[in-house]
């Protein structure tokens, strides 16, 4: 019931109450990936960390906590200890996961392993079309792979797409 309410109030931009819920559940059943999960989902990057961790030793083959613990470890500056983590939620999609497939690519980006990024952006790309974060993160790539052109216009693409402040002042 409480996760039902944290879920509920998240939706409603309520995040202290989501909060706030969430934290009871999570005291409530503290060794539940759904109670934890969900106190991750709604904790800034150093608390949501080790609460992600935990999720992935207790359901190794949940591809969101994977795919958000990757994520949050790459924009640590961690992306060496990212990509296994990336890697396992790209493999349990089965290159059906568009964030999936665009995290792991970012973070292959990040390590400088530009072809094989953009083979995962790409894949990536048809999967979430209106992502302002996989189309950035692809025009990036293709910048570095000397596809300049096609890579200006993915940014260009990307600032119709309403990215947040943070992707909107990289591009």
């Amino acid at each position: 019931e409480l996760l039902m309410t944290a879920e509920r109030l998240g939706r409603q931009r309520d995040l202290a109450g989501a909060r706030q819920a969430a934290s009871l559940a999570y005291k409530l059943a503290p060794d539940s990936f759904r109670t934890t999960e969900m106190m991750a989902q709604l904790s800034p990057v150093d608390q949501a960390l080790p609460l992600y961790r935990k999720v992935v030793e207790i359901s190794p083959q949940n591809a969101n906590a994977l795919n958000n613990l990757a994520y949050m470890l790459a924009i640590k500056n961690q992306p060496k200890e990212a990509l296994p983590f990336a890697a396992r939620a790209a493999d349990i999609g089965q290159g059906r996961n568009g964030p999936a497939l665009d995290t792991y690519g970012w973070i292959l980006y990040l390590l400088g392993q530009y072809p094989e990024a953009c083979q995962s952006l790409e894949r990536a790309a048809p999967l979430a079309p209106s992502s302002a974060d996989v189309v950035y993160h692809l025009g990036m790539c293709r910048i570095k792979t000397g596809r300049v052109a096609e890579g200006k216009a993915q940014l260009e693409r990307a600032l119709t797409l309403k990215p947040d402040a943070v992707t909107a002042a990289a591009i």
